[in-house]
């Protein structure tokens, strides 16, 4: 190899080095734009795709709250296990999708306030399948990188964990009986029927509450604040209230 040709090489893996890595954006540059890029997770009726485009409590409301700050909304379908990556490289400004905040996502990533707390439920077509408890030597399946899994992985009896990418999967698979069952948010119970009117999945009653928010790059914190603040201002004048009782038929407002 001649001299030259090794130079130019470690040229140009030093370049390659010092080059910036793509990062989240704040506000000022979000502006810039006019649009907001949303990371939407398939999760009726918070968020989900028709045939019409991208509907659901938590889509309207981000739409609602990015108007306010004078920006249009650019959706794109997500997976769990990309999230954290696609906003901490600039790819999405934020993610929705009933996005549960737990301590281990906020070491990762951050959130806005609270968009609303919903109970959890166990889903079965087992009427017997009721509570956390009756899961003891069943098989659960659960959505990649959600909540759900790290909860089933740490209940203290034997069971096996069924792991599946989409909303879509794990309904089929709780449908044609390979799994026994999942946990998922009990109002959703409503639109799952409706959608999935063969499934003839059953909701138990509410094993846990859980707070769920937009989530953010946990950088730069322009965009959380502005956010939140549009937030505040749709609970003030009666709009969340509104939105909240078309898709949940009740005000699911956090109470502290």
């Amino acid at each position: 190899m001649s001299t030259l040709f090794r130079s130019g090489l470690l040229l140009s893996l030093c370049s390659l080095m010092i080059l910036p890595l793509a990062q989240a954006r704040t506000l000022r540059d979000i502006k810039k734009e006019g649009v907001l890029h949303v990371n939407s997770l398939e999760l009726p009726p918070f968020s989900y795709k028709t045939a019409d485009g991208y509907t659901g409590f938590e889509t309207e409301l981000i739409t609602m709250l990015a108007s306010d700050l004078g920006l249009k909304i650019d959706f794109s379908p997500m997976l769990l296990d990309t999230i954290v990556s696609d906003l901490k490289e600039g790819r999405a400004d934020a993610a929705v999708g009933g996005l549960g905040i737990t301590s281990t996502r906020e070491n990762q990533v951050g959130f806005t306030r609270p968009f609303l707390c919903a109970g959890m439920s166990v889903v079965s077509r087992d009427p017997a399948i009721q509570t956390r408890f009756d899961l003891e030597n069943k098989t659960v399946g659960v959505l990649s990188g959600s909540t759900i899994q790290s909860f089933v992985q740490k209940l203290p009896f034997p069971k096996k964990a069924v792991v599946f990418a989409t909303v879509n999967d794990l309904i089929y698979a709780i449908a044609t009986g390979k799994v026994d069952a999942t946990l998922g948010y009990k109002v959703s119970g409503p639109i799952m029927t409706k959608l999935y009117p063969k499934a003839g999945v059953l909701y138990g009653p509410v094993q846990w509450s859980i707070p769920v928010g937009a989530m953010l790059s946990d950088g730069d914190n322009s965009l959380r604040l502005a956010l939140n603040g549009a937030l505040a201002k749709s609970m003030q004048d009666g709009r969340y209230a509104q939105l909240s009782a078309k898709y949940f038929g009740e005000n699911l407002r956090c109470k502290a």
